[in-house]
Parts: C-alpha cells; structure tokens; sequence
C-alpha cells in the first residue's frame, strides 16, 4: 500500500493539504471547487475552464476520495484538517 512509504504518504498529504488550504473546498457549505485556472487563480465547475455546467458526479468521486484518503489517515492529525471530517 502506498501509505505505508513515508516518501509517498508526506506527498499525500501535502497534496490534501493543497486541496483543503488553497480554496478548493468551501468552508462553509463543503462545496468542492475541483477545477482552477493556474494563470488566473479563478476557480470552474468543469475541466473545460468555465463554470457553464457542472458535473456531480465528478465532484462526488473528489469527495468519496477525500473522505477514504481521512480513513487511511487513521489517526494522523491531518486527518481533522477538513471540519467535515471531525
């Protein structure tokens, strides 16, 4: 398993780090935001750079993801960096 190599655990979870502190979730509503413009920092609702339409179905593979990688944590403190994990 990959979490049992600290090399590729650290990366892990500078990346959930990434998607948790940089805007990709919505603090208040658990929104997730999974698409942003490197140049501009605005974020989209599509992998197309616009907000025209949505997809929920990729959004709700972001969230199953998220919450499997805070159970693969265990007890790890990053694992309560997201209040919907708490």
């Amino acid at each position: 398993m990959v979490l049992n190599r600290p090399d590729m655990r650290s990366n892990a979870v500078a990346i959930l780090d990434h998607v948790l502190d940089c805007g990709f979730l919505d603090e208040q509503t658990g929104f997730i935001r999974g698409y942003r413009e490197t140049d501009t920092g605005k974020f989209c609702l599509n992998y197309k750079h616009n907000s025209e339409w949505f997809c929920p179905g990729s959004m709700a593979k972001v969230a199953f993801q998220l919450l499997c990688f805070a159970d693969d944590l265990g007890k790890d403190p990053a694992r309560g960096a997201c209040g919907l994990w708490r």
